[in-house]
């Protein structure tokens, strides 16, 4: 048998069941006790979904469109709840009751199993709604491919724009760096030149009062205590006077020094920011590409003041001042 017979069969059946008279059985019904399936009120939700859903479905001619498999299978469904709801409107004990409600259960079942609730549903619109979902999606397809694109282009011109402004803004502070390292340079000259004629000055002016005049009638005794006590105030001197210059021209150098390092860091990631683009266009790799982001990242935003923080420990201030205070020591010696 073809699926059109078949589908002829089950037409002629749902007639049949179409035909019975539910409307006087649910009038008066007759009173049925709990089992373990439908009640009265679910089993006549069943019958009108039956209804409904069938009559529906021949109109749209689904049935057709289905395998033979399946309209056997709603057929033989159908055809048991027609043979036991006839039993059951003549004669409304409790087993006819549940016989023809698990036939009708099945029959509601057997509909949705095999989706022509839902083939209802869309009904002759299935081929539109495809239609109309194939059209978006070539268009989504499209859409996708044209913000790709377009994000590339954008991608193309803020690398650049921002690359380039944060190049300048490198330069501009390295160059702001470059006339305060000059100011701190100048300064440090300065405080040198004070720094050397002061320790002259005052070991010219202690050397003039240790050496004793010829006339002076002052005892060999006196004249040692004399020079042990002028040697304590050279000693003084050198602290109170001395110290805080050399110290001066330490701090000034010291920020000479400071102010040359982060000139240099400024002007490498001006030169990394610059050419950062160029290095993302060279690597197609998308891996590779990160890796060289990333790296140059790291050096475009890390904190100058840190990395010369790291440089400069406690060590090499100490280092600095008795470097210092050794020069010093040996301009005293040369005197």
């Amino acid at each position: 048998m073809s699926v059109e017979a078949k589908t002829q069969q089950l037409k002629t059946i749902f007639e049949q069941f179409n035909k019975l008279d539910f409307d006087a059985f649910f009038a008066e019904p007759g009173t049925y006790s709990e089992w373990d399936g439908l009640n009265l009120d679910e089993f006549k939700n069943a019958i009108e979904f039956i209804k409904d859903i069938y009559s529906q479905a021949f109109e749209a001619d689904i049935f057709h469109k289905l395998p033979f498999t399946t309209v056997n299978a709603l057929t033989g469904s159908l055809n048991n709840s027609v043979q036991h709801c006839t039993q059951l409107l003549a004669n409304k004990d409790q087993g006819h009751f549940q016989n023809a409600a698990k036939q009708v259960d099945n029959a509601m079942h057997q509909l949705m199993v095999y989706d022509v609730n839902y083939y209802v549903a869309i009904g002759q619109d299935i081929e539109e709604i495809k239609n109309v979902y194939d059209t978006e999606s070539q268009k989504l397809s499209v859409y996708t491919t044209e913000i790709e694109a377009l994000k590339n282009n954008v991608q193309s011109l803020i690398e650049p724009a921002v690359s380039g402004s944060l190049s300048k803004s490198f330069s501009d502070r390295k160059k702001h760096l470059f006339w305060s390292r000059v100011i701190w340079g100048v300064l440090s000259i300065g405080i040198a030149c004070l720094a050397v004629y002061a320790t002259y000055y005052i070991s010219e002016s202690i050397i003039n009062t240790v050496t004793p005049a010829p006339s002076s009638e002052k005892t060999p005794d006196k004249a040692a205590d004399l020079e042990k006590t002028i040697s304590i105030s050279m000693i003084l001197l050198r602290s109170v006077v001395l110290i805080p210059i050399y110290l001066g021209f330490g701090f000034a150098f010291s920020q000479y020094r400071k102010e040359r390092d982060l000139e240099e860091e400024y002007a490498h990631k001006s030169a990394v920011a610059s050419s950062l683009p160029n290095y993302g266009d060279l690597a197609k790799d998308d891996n590779v590409k990160d890796q060289i982001v990333s790296g140059a990242s790291n050096v475009i935003f890390a904190s100058p003041i840190n990395k010369v923080k790291q440089t400069e420990t406690k060590s090499d201030v100490i280092e600095s001042m008795k470097g210092l205070f050794e020069t010093a020591g040996n301009a005293f010696k040369k005197e």
